[in-house]
């Protein structure tokens, strides 16, 4: 009987699962990021290590901007959820539009070398207005998810009920500008290979 007890209980505690929530109303950093006290900024969650079966949670009605990294991979059977709660329009997270003096991002989300997610009912968008650091003027996403080793293979991403809309670069080109076109890439969700330099 004992053997059981501590099997159970080792069990419930590998496949334990976590809930974050983010509120950029309502939230602070120093909360425990539970629904009654949630945390607020995408750096808060982006240095915060993820793994199977977690949910993260953007309050409707919020906007987050600034730049959300994801740090962790699901698995097949136990992915991470990213969604939203309370009531009212779509959460919106946006690379653009924050107030940290480096410029906007490239993108409001980057995923590297990790899978196993699902992205549900949130609204992306990232219209690029001030140049950053690193990152050209012509290139703008919602989403990037990017694989940067060529040993890596990444799987099973699901999209439900989002919206992207609003990604721009800093500026429009002239098509005639063979090679200035060429440097424009703008779009709500990407996947890239960035060893390879090859957009799947």
């Amino acid at each position: 009987i004992t053997q059981t007890l501590i099997f159970l209980f080792i069990s419930a505690t590998v496949f334990a699962q976590n809930q974050y929530y983010l509120s950029s109303s309502t939230g602070n950093d120093s909360n425990d990021g539970s629904q009654t006290q949630p945390w607020k900024t995408l750096s808060k969650i982006s240095a915060t290590t993820l793994g199977p079966g977690d949910t993260v949670y953007f309050k409707k009605g919020d906007t987050f901007r600034g730049h959300f990294v994801v740090n962790g991979s699901g698995t097949e059977q136990n992915p991470i959820t990213f969604t939203s709660y309370g009531s009212g329009n779509q959460p919106v997270i946006s690379g653009s539009g924050h107030d940290d003096g480096g410029g906007d991002y490239r993108e409001a989300i980057l995923v590297t070398n990790h899978d196993n997610m699902v992205f549900d009912g949130l609204e992306i968008q990232n219209h690029r207005t001030i140049s950053r650091s690193g990152v050209g003027d012509l290139v703008s996403f919602g989403i990037r998810v990017e694989v940067s080793d060529s040993h890596v293979n990444l799987n099973n991403f699901s999209f439900r009920n989002m919206t992207f809309k609003n990604v721009y670069g800093l500026y429009w080109v002239d098509p005639s500008n063979q090679s200035e076109f060429n440097a424009f890439e703008v779009s709500g969700l990407t996947f890239i290979s960035s060893w390879g330099g090859i957009i799947i």
